[in-house]
């Protein structure tokens, strides 16, 4: 069976101790290559995120809904929490909110009431059904009962898609039920509460306009201290206006919560569609300040698509304090890491020249973070220079940047950005590679094995053997090039013979480096006898077969591969998982049986045709369409029975492509001796059916067939490539084995019939 591998191998060195082996790659599956490239930021990398953080940090899509319900009930049960002066615990507070029933509900209603009835003991367990007992919070909780009768109407689960049908005359009841309460309420903090869930119902039942009508009636009478639930109502209020069509307004309420909540975050910027540049100017003219205005610049920015240095440009002139710069600057610094790291190393579409738009671009952000620290406003002016140095890095002038880390190493206090600078001095010191000698290969070994810096960014794995790839195939070397990125095994598919012969090069030096060591080893083994075998294999598919045996030859017999099959057997059909044979064989002795019987066929002279006859058979079923098959390869694809060029085959996670042995040559040209020496009619007709079996192979990969192994339709043979069969069909049609063809095989039969 074929092993899985990589189309980009993930590199996993483990360094266990001085002398032990690094493992340099291994294979997990089919996993496809990351093309958003490397990053050397570390995650909280801001040790004071401001409320966007979280958001502005990561790509929209890996922050999903469920995470955003989990924040804004968080949210909830926090300010419970500190309304009521922490008398209840978080965990009690959700449980009583979101999980607790109706009936439960109501049957604390009875309890505060009456103080001589008990709570059921499910409540009796929870801290904030019990405060809300012992202080009569009939008020709390008459409105927690009123929440939950809303609930079924307005709390979905399942695909937002899904949603079930909602019953409007039970919506509009409950709202009036909840105006008639409102009114009655003491508690402004209560009818704040009250206000969000009569104004929900209204947005839920599609009653858009009582929407704003709810809004404009019960908002002013309502003056509690800020909370949350003021984000909450504006949420629903902006959805209400963009249902009647003023997408202009709504966006701007969106982009206020999306600057202040994170609890609703997802969903405002989900919601905030501004169309065209009119629009945008017509929302900016909405905006009370500065401060808000460049809240609209901080939702734009949050788009992954877009290029932000226009809004970091705007946010900056608007607001210098705001506390978002710093998360949109790191944003767009990991878009152009994702450009630029590797460049002079690894190809990338469209970096090739130094003035790409993207090239601009970057120069362009470096010139305002140099304006924005020759001015000192903003805050965390460290970040700021540590940016300016790295986007010096990703420009490519490595030793200017050097130098500016070394700079702003002696006057950076944050431990956190040491840390994040000392990484970025380690990229650095890889991307300035030039050469590779035995000092440099130990060095990579020992940052591997104990460097901290190394072990804290995962990026640093495929950076480092990248890099490495590349000096190696500079310097010819590419054994050691393709070990960067792949196992071992990765060779079995097509043992390349350059890299096989690079890397049984090591084994001769007097010492290896480390590094060296975890080139020819897999999980700690030294991995000699195998590349010989990788060896020994390649040279067999191009039929050098002496060569091949003194290269098989040095592997010791206990690790060779056996083999249980008859190569002298021939068939009217092939089979390539057949075998019929209980001996065990090697490699090395089906050469020399092969040998043997080239030997004996050259020696009989005039009586040679059973040897080459045996030999012709040999050759055919240990290539790509005989049931020796792996004799010869370690990995037969069925769908390479088409054309490939010179025998490697495209395959998916195979760096080298799959080669397969579909030479005819040597099977045909030994069944053709037989044909000519054999002294019986029977044995010529079996050399002259085999020669046309090979004859069918041949055009089948060629370019110009159109032949499919899966059809169930006769192929057309061409006339050059029917010689065999005509040869049998006329020369050898009173043999017994012409009449066994003529059954057996519809193929056959099929030409002799076009032949008449």
């Amino acid at each position: 069976m074929k092993l899985n591998f990589y189309k980009k191998s993930i590199i996993l060195l483990i360094l266990i101790d001085f002398i032990a082996p690094i493992r340099i790659a291994q294979s997990c599956g089919w996993v496809e290559y990351d093309e958003t490239g490397y990053t050397f930021l570390l995650n909280g990398l801001i040790e004071t995120p401001s409320p966007i953080a979280p958001f502005i940090m990561k790509y929209l899509d890996l922050i999903d809904d469920e995470k955003e319900v989990k924040t804004h009930q968080k949210a909830n049960v926090s300010e419970w929490e500190t309304r009521f002066c922490k008398k209840a615990n978080t965990k009690d507070i959700h449980q009583l909110v979101f999980k607790m029933p109706l009936a439960q509900m109501e049957l604390l209603k009875t309890a505060a009431v009456n103080s001589k009835i008990k709570l059921p003991t499910v409540l009796q367990r929870n801290s904030f059904a019990r405060h809300l007992k012992t202080n009569k919070c009939l008020e709390v909780i008459d409105y927690l009962i009123y929440a939950k009768k809303c609930e079924p109407h307005v709390v979905f689960s399942g695909n937002y898609w899904d949603r079930p049908n909602r019953n409007i005359m039970e919506m509009v009841l409950l709202l009036e039920e909840g105006r008639k309460i409102f009114d009655k309420t003491k508690s402004d903090y209560v009818k704040l509460r009250y206000a969000y869930q009569i104004i929900r119902l209204a947005h839920y039942a599609g009653k858009y306009q009582q929407v704003l009508m709810l809004y404009d009636e019960l908002m002013p009478k309502v003056h509690a201290d800020p909370s949350i639930i003021n984000f909450w109502i504006k949420g629903h209020l902006a959805g209400a206006i963009k249902s009647l069509g003023d997408n202009v307004k709504a966006s701007y309420i969106f982009a206020q919560i999306f600057d202040k909540y994170p609890g609703k975050r997802i969903s405002a910027f989900r919601s905030f569609e501004i169309n065209n540049d009119k629009e945008w100017e017509q929302c900016k003219l909405l905006a009370k300040n500065n401060q808000e205005k460049a809240a609209l610049f901080v939702i734009r920015a949050a788009d992954d698509e877009s290029k932000a240095l226009e809004e970091l440009n705007e946010i900056y002139k608007l607001d210098p304090k705001n506390v978002h710069l710093k998360e949109i600057l790191i944003n767009e610094v990991r878009k152009l890491e994702s450009l630029f790291l590797g460049t002079d190393f690894k190809q990338k579409p469209g970096l090739s020249r130094k003035l790409s738009p993207d090239a601009k671009y970057l120069v362009k952000m470096q010139k305002f973070v140099q304006t924005v620290i020759n001015e000192k406003k903003v805050q965390d002016l460290d970040i700021w220079k540590l940016t300016d140095g790295y986007l010096t890095f990703l420009r490519g002038d490595f030793y200017e940047a050097e130098k500016d880390f070394k700079k702003y190493k002696k006057t950076i206090k944050s431990q956190k950005l040491l840390e994040q600078l000392d990484i970025f001095l380690l990229a650095l010191k890889i991307n300035m590679l030039n050469e590779i000698d035995n000092e440099v290969e130990d060095e990579i070994a020992d940052i591997v094995k104990s460097n901290k810096e190394y072990k804290k960014i995962p990026s640093f794995r495929d950076f480092l053997f990248d890099r490495l790839a590349s000096l190696y195939e500079k310097e010819g070397n590419e054994g050691k090039s393709f070990r960067c990125q792949n196992p071992i095994d990765a060779l079995k598919p097509n043992p390349k013979r350059i890299i096989i012969e690079d890397l049984l090069d090591i084994f001769e030096k007097k010492e290896m480096t480390k590094l060296e060591r975890a080139f020819v080893s897999e999980d700690g083994k030294l991995m000699k006898n195998l590349l010989l075998q990788l060896k020994g294999v390649d040279l067999m598919s191009s039929f050098q077969f002496e060569a091949a045996k003194m290269v098989l030859n040095q592997v010791p017999r206990k690790e060779r591969s056996i083999f249980k099959v008859n190569l002298f057997r021939d068939r009217i059909k092939d089979y390539v998982n057949y075998t019929v044979d209980t001996n065990e064989y090697t490699r090395v002795d089906i050469i020399e049986k092969m040998l043997d019987l080239d030997l004996k066929g050259k020696v009989a002279l005039e009586d040679g045709a059973p040897y080459f006859y045996k030999l012709g058979l040999a050759y055919y079923n240990i290539s790509y369409y005989g049931h020796g098959w792996n004799v010869m390869d370690y990995f037969r694809s069925g769908s390479n029975w088409s054309y490939c060029e010179n025998n490697v085959c495209s395959s998916y996670g195979d760096p080298l492509g799959n080669k397969e042995n579909k030479s005819m040559s040597k099977a045909l040209e030994f069944f053709e001796k037989a044909r000519l020496l054999a002294k019986s009619q029977e044995l010529a007709a079996k050399a002259s059916f085999m020669a046309a079996k090979c004859r069918l192979n041949e055009w089948s990969c060629s370019k110009d067939s159109e032949f499919s192994a899966y059809s169930r339709d006769i192929p057309t043979l061409p006339e050059e490539y029917n010689d065999y069969n005509k040869l049998l069909a006329t020369k050898y049609k009173n043999t017994k084995f012409y009449q066994k063809v003529i059954r057996e095989c519809l193929y056959f039969e099929h030409y002799v019939a076009k032949l008449r």
